[in-house]
């Protein structure tokens, strides 16, 4: 379940596990929950992209088909 990050401090924590993270891994998984609606589709995209852009290996793992209305976004992570 999804919950608030009150402070900011622990906004800065997550923001800095994540830039160690992409300066540590050369390899990222972005699984997407069950039924994905396309804020969470995109959200992976954008993820993946940013990822990319470290030069780093990156896949987004779907378990659901993705419906036609999204498509715009797989093509999206096949350009990138």
């Amino acid at each position: 379940m999804k919950k608030r990050i009150e402070s900011t401090k622990d906004r800065n924590a997550i923001i800095n596990d994540i830039i160690n993270l992409l300066i540590e891994k050369n390899n990222f998984l972005i699984m997407v929950h069950n039924n994905p609606d396309e804020d969470a589709i995109s959200s992976a995209v954008a993820f993946a992209i940013l990822v990319k852009k470290f030069q780093k290996n990156v896949c987004i793992f779907i378990k659901d088909d993705i419906h036609d209305h999204f498509e715009y976004l797989v093509r999206i992570c096949e350009y990138n």
